[in-house]
């Protein structure tokens, strides 16, 4: 979030050209991998060769669709940044999973750091501010295989598993990057830089939001009894919630300096005031729909949700290209985009609802709670 505060415009604008470009293909080329790693550990080698197969995949359809521009030297770096970034992130779900908090800690504390170092790299030798985020996230990978990876005893791969395991993870959990960096990317190329930004920086402060309903999501999801004191943790996320969103505007009322010197005043007022509302709404619904999902529903009743949202994912493909090459204001381009963040909340509950109709719901709060994702239903 600091970055519009210590980028120009022009520099800001560049920057959100290849981060989300950069953020598209670490959540589709990873395809949920960190999933089935942790399962079926195999080679760095093979685990690159899926990257590589599924980068070249996605990549085609971005470029066919209009949202890659150029082809050369920049985008083999968005790759190879997003290659390094998908391996750091299965070591670290791997660490997770395996109950190694203290190494997770002390690696993510350290990958993280050293991000922070690209603001005075950049600002003391003017090097382009992705190239540093580039450079960094390498130097993270190579920490991760030092640090982190240990060779399997098997490395035989089981393409059909990682396929099969991470598939659902990658359509449920990475829905929602997937609307925001395809919303931004749309924003880069339609937009002059000024509003561009603005309708980025609106989102950037919807950050905390999401954030906060992430943390929710955890609580909900190692609570004994999710579906009898639900309640109490959406009252708490409420209040949070409508606290920041009520400093927000007054902030920006009464004390607009506090916001970045970059943006168009009115469109930013027009997009956050209703923005940052649905996204509230959106963090309040979904982190105990997300919670159930994952803790209590099978498989089968997973797949459900896949169907379904990952339809959605490839009619905002079609809907991005139709605005690429028709145009749209940025008003609309913000409403249909937060029509998307409807869906998942609507198919999720279409999803919880089935089961609770089949069991009671004391039943979810025993042995079942238990289950889930990584559960024996696999």
């Amino acid at each position: 979030m600091a970055l519009p505060y210590l980028l120009s415009s022009e520099e800001y604008f560049d920057f959100n050209s290849e981060y989300y470009i950069f953020s598209l293909l670490v959540v589709l080329t990873g395809f949920g991998f960190e999933f089935a790693y942790y399962r079926f550990p195999t080679s760095l080698l093979n685990l690159l060769k899926m990257l590589v197969l599924n980068s070249a995949i996605f990549l085609t359809i971005l470029y066919f669709g209009g949202l890659i521009r150029r082809i050369g030297l920049n985008l083999l770096i968005i790759v190879l940044t997003a290659f390094a970034f998908i391996i750091v992130n299965i070591f670290q779900f791997t660490l997770l999973f395996n109950k190694q908090k203290k190494k997770y800690f002390i690696f993510s504390l350290i990958f993280y750091s050293i991000f922070l170092l690209s603001i005075p790299v950049h600002f003391l030798f003017g090097i382009h501010f992705f190239y540093l985020f580039a450079l960094f996230a390498v130097l993270g990978f190579i920490l991760a295989i030092l640090y982190v990876y240990k060779a399997p005893e098997n490395s035989k791969i089981k393409v059909n598993k990682y396929y099969q395991f991470g598939f659902n993870a990658l359509i449920i959990n990475g829905f929602i990057t997937l609307v925001l960096s395809i919303n931004h990317l749309t924003a880069n190329i339609l937009f002059e830089k000024g509003t561009a930004n603005t309708i980025i920086i609106a989102w950037m402060f919807t950050m905390p939001i999401l954030h906060a309903g992430n943390i929710a999501e955890k609580v909900f999801y190692n609570s004994g009894h999710l579906v009898t004191k639900y309640k109490k943790w959406v009252a708490f996320l409420f209040v949070g919630i409508s606290v920041y969103i009520l400093a927000f505007f007054l902030a920006l009322e009464f004390v607009p300096s506090l916001f970045p010197k970059m943006i168009v005043k009115d469109l930013f007022f027009s997009t956050s005031i209703f923005l940052l509302p649905a996204l509230g709404i959106y963090a309040i619904f979904n982190a105990p729909l997300n919670a159930f999902v994952f803790k209590y529903l099978r498989a089968k009743q997973q797949r459900f949700i896949t169907v379904y949202l990952g339809s959605t994912i490839v009619l905002l493909y079609f809907l991005s290209i139709y605005n690429l090459n028709s145009g749209i204001e940025a008003e609309n381009l913000l409403l249909k985009s937060l029509g998307f963040f409807a869906i998942p909340i609507i198919v999720k509950f279409i999803a919880v609802s089935r089961v609770i109709k089949k069991r009671r719901i004391a039943h979810f709060d025993s042995a079942q709670c238990k289950r889930g994702l990584n559960g024996s239903d696999r």
